[in-house]
């Protein structure tokens, strides 16, 4: 995962790496996305086993014999997670795993609320890990591969304790997870139950009823409710901290990396948002936002955006500007001669595509007027 944010590991922090190791989370990732592949080719169907199955922005092709061959796992098919790391599956398992591990929260996609593409993930990883197609593929495998089922439920346990982080810190989550098998406890969305508490301090639900045991010394507080116990969060933080066993969250905005070296900008509106990214990117690094009085400062104009501010339209009038762009890039925190030539060549590449258009349209016969 992109560890953006500076954060010191701590010893806990370790040792939630250690039982999530991020290259195992990417194959399940993979395993996943591959299961639900072999089901939309299921759903449709083809009676050729040379049939090469494709999917958009995908560089994949996989024949229909391979795709349905019940003794191949997922993993045998050659698809893998660098080809599927744009996708948002991957992107929002990247952003639960940060969140969930690392407590890096990133807040340039969307927040972890109830009926945000989390609920949806979390839904897809439930019916993947518990379905009826899973454990089909599952008894062909055998030892051969990787379980379906096995794979969506490590990824299942990342997003279920992202869920419980995310209460704990905004209190509020973004799924219920209540319809899992053999589920005794239902969660709610803004208090935290005693398995989430488990989760949270990655010990066994035992040891957390344990601790609110009203003989001790000091037992944790709980509530007793009609849908089961429930622990302040307040009182979770604390319990957490005591333990040792408290991650500390740090925002990053992961959309604010910018590799001018690498990435070619279509057009300026494209390279303006990419800049936009990366001031909103520092602004959540900052204390306190002293780069936008910067950037009025240098005469860079900011406009109202339904999230806020954003650069103002009117700066791609000035990427033919180096020593505008070169202030920006220090702004910025960008290579300048990279950045004034990457707005150079935006500019460039939106002026050939125009004449391009105007070039085909001259080629078109005239319109006679009939019919």
């Amino acid at each position: 995962m992109h560890n953006t944010a500076e954060k010191a590991t701590t010893p806990f922090e370790q040792q939630l790496i250690t039982k999530y190791p991020v290259e195992t989370i990417r194959d399940d990732i993979a395993t996943v996305f591959g299961h639900y592949m072999r089901t939309i080719a299921r759903v449709i169907g083809t009676n050729d086993s040379h049939y090469l199955w494709r999917l958009p922005q995908i560089d994949v092709e996989i024949e229909t014999g391979d795709l349905f061959n019940p003794d191949e796992a997922v993993t045998d098919l050659g698809l893998t997670y660098e080809q599927i790391h744009h996708t948002d599956l991957a992107r929002y398992m990247e952003a639960l795993h940060n969140f969930a591990v690392h407590g890096r929260l990133d807040a340039s996609i969307e927040a972890m609320t109830y009926e945000s593409q989390y609920t949806w993930i979390a839904d897809l990883l439930m019916d993947a890990a518990e379905g009826h197609v899973a454990d089909q593929w599952d008894s062909y495998i055998g030892g051969g591969g990787a379980f379906i089922s096995e794979s969506a439920g490590r990824c299942l346990q990342v997003a279920e304790l992202a869920n419980a982080r995310h209460i704990l810190e905004n209190g509020e989550g973004f799924s219920y997870f209540s319809r899992r098998r053999g589920k005794k406890e239902s969660s709610d969305l803004d208090r935290l139950t005693v398995g989430q508490l488990a989760l949270l301090a990655d010990m066994e639900e035992m040891s957390v009823r344990a601790a609110a045991n009203p003989k001790r010394a000091t037992p944790l507080q709980t509530e007793a409710t009609p849908e089961g116990t429930r622990i302040a969060r307040d009182v979770a933080k604390a319990w957490l901290q005591a333990k040792g066993r408290y991650l500390p969250v740090v925002q990053y905005w992961s959309a604010g990396e910018v590799d001018l070296q690498k990435r070619r900008f279509k057009d300026p509106h494209d390279l303006l948002r990419a800049l936009d990214q990366r001031r909103k990117a520092l602004i959540a690094r900052l204390e306190a936002n002293t780069l936008d009085a910067a950037l009025l400062n240098a005469g860079i104009v900011l406009e109202n955006a339904f999230d806020g501010q954003s650069l103002a339209w009117e700066l791609m009038t000035r990427f033919d500007d180096a020593a505008f762009m070169t202030t920006l890039a220090g702004l910025l925190e960008l290579p300048a001669p990279w950045l004034v030539l990457r707005a150079r060549e935006a500019t460039t590449l939106a002026r050939l595509a125009k004449i391009e258009r105007e070039l085909k349209a001259l080629s078109q016969p005239p319109d006679d007027g009939q019919d």
